[in-house]
């Protein structure tokens, strides 16, 4: 019988409210209001990965717990003795402070989980008290196994509707599950894909529909350079119809899928900031794609007979392509440019328009004045963050009209108001509308060319390199993540 692990759990200090009303249940920006929370957490044997990033969105919502409210976490299936199993406690600090040590050490299981059994276990609880406003939230990465018997028990357990459940995904790629989004709105709750985003994913959220993805086409699938995410492809021919020759067929698929990942990943952009740790083919195996990247899609045309998978993978983070391929190495940065002395403004991002110039989107790009020299460099970022997020956000633009030209000489001092000015009539009108109506206070600059011999390197424009070296900020927005670079490279919609 798998069993479950009933805890209460607390690491920071409550939040007080005022009047009777029961606080706000926060599950990071989501609330809901309830005198009864019960988390049913998915710990199914894959989500190791996900479990920290899980942990630390509990940690948060807990957090925001009245003590007049009650509250239980239900773990299906982890090897772990059972803690206060027969009722919801209450959210005092003592109960959270004892749950904490407990959840410390939880870890996945090391076999399918029973889900049904653990929300039986939730709703039963919950039909102890006789108090309103009950909620339950779930965790998962995934869609859940047998999806449609989950959810015709959920609405034999929940058949007067007077129960919420909300549901909290973790998917770097940002899907939507279909079974996920019944359970919520079945059951008067919402959902939410709590996957923390990149500083990146944050700017490309911000400009919105004005900018499309910058998704390079190559052999056996595609890189989304905006969202992050390399996706392969693969199929397979079925000898039939039946459903065991489809299933063979989608299995095919899936292992040429994983096959083309490889491929792809061995040949992915690095750049001249720097290259990956396991370079050689045979480091990375088929059975590693499969456990670590996510279906997107699998089909089946019974007209062809064709089975199509699409497997996609995060570039950074958890379960990432740096991750599998061992990290990123950053090369010299090479002669570096003076930064100036310069006093601090108020900008907010940095928007680099590098199309027209043959700029090829990398991993690992480097940011060069006019003259050729090194602004920034993926170096100048820890090895932890080149794990995490991207070096800048790679943005689609279609390029209108004539190329600007290249700059005259600057043959003596310019003072910042005529610096500023040159730069910005430089800049696309119709561009700088767009990113305005995103950021109220951006930094838009212009690239002169990509670097000789390194499509990969932004060079600027001289009256650009200007506008950045009076800028005091300008170097503190590029180590956080604060940088677009809006190309012209061929766009396939995703």
């Amino acid at each position: 019988m798998k069993r479950f692990a009933l805890i209460a759990w607390f690491l920071l200090p409550a939040v007080a409210l005022a009047d009777d009303a029961p606080s706000r249940a926060e599950f990071v920006s989501a609330p809901g209001k309830a005198h009864q929370v019960v988390y049913v957490v998915d710990l199914h044997p894959r989500c190791a990965a996900d479990w920290p990033t899980i942990r630390d969105g509990l940690l948060r919502s807990i957090a925001r717990l009245n003590p007049r409210q009650s509250f239980c976490i239900l773990a299906a299936g982890p090897e772990a003795p059972l803690a206060d199993g027969n009722a919801l406690a209450e959210a005092t600090n003592d109960r959270k402070l004892a749950a904490a040590k407990f959840l410390a050490d939880l870890k996945p299981a090391s076999a399918e989980v029973d889900l049904p059994k653990a929300f039986e276990r939730a709703f039963a609880l919950l039909a102890a008290t006789n108090k309103p406003d009950r909620l339950v939230y779930f965790l998962t990465d995934r869609e859940p196994p047998d999806a449609d018997g989950l959810l015709t028990r959920l609405g034999e357990w929940n058949a007067k509707k007077d129960v919420r459940i909300v549901v909290y995904y973790y998917d770097p790629l940002r899907r939507q599950p279909e079974a996920l989004l019944r359970i919520a709105a079945d059951h008067g709750g919402s959902f939410k894909n709590n996957w923390p985003l990149t500083p990146a994913q944050q700017l490309a959220d911000k400009l919105g529909d004005a900018f499309q993805p910058c998704v390079e086409p190559v052999t056996g699938g595609e890189i989304n350079w905006t969202r992050g995410e390399l996706i392969a492809v693969g199929t397979g021919k079925a000898q039939g119809t039946s459903g065991q020759a489809v299933m063979m067929a989608k299995r095919a698929a899936s292992l040429v899928a994983a096959r083309n990942a490889i491929l792809l990943m061995d040949g992915i952009r690095a750049g001249a900031g720097g290259g990956f740790r396991n370079v050689a083919r045979g480091h990375i195996r088929v059975d590693a794609v499969l456990e670590d990247f996510r279906e997107l899609s699998s089909t089946f045309d019974p007209r062809t007979r064709v089975a199509t998978v699409r497997l996609a993978a995060p570039l950074y983070g958890a379960r990432g392509v740096v991750e599998l391929k061992g990290g990123l190495l950053t090369g010299d940065a090479g002669e570096r440019a003076e930064r100036l002395d310069a006093a601090r403004g108020d900008a907010e991002v940095i928007v680099i328009d590098a199309r027209g110039v043959g700029l090829a989107p990398s991993m690992l790009p480097k940011i060069l004045s006019a003259d050729g020299k090194a602004l920034f460099a993926p170096g100048d970022l820890p090895a932890e963050a080149l794990a995490a997020r991207p070096v800048a956000l790679f943005v689609y633009r279609e390029q209108v009209g004539v190329r600007r030209e290249t700059d005259a000489p600057i043959l003596s001092p310019i003072a910042r108001a005529k610096v500023v000015a040159a730069e910005a009539g430089r800049i696309d009108p119709e561009l700088d509308k767009s990113v305005r109506a995103a950021f109220s206070r951006p930094l838009i600059l212009t690239a002169g060319r990509a670097a000789e011999n390194d499509p990969t390197s932004v060079v600027l424009t001289q009256s650009a390199d200007k506008v950045l070296m009076l800028s005091g900020e300008w170097f503190e927005l590029m180590k956080a993540g604060k940088l677009v670079i809006v190309t012209d490279v061929k766009s396939v919609k995703p």
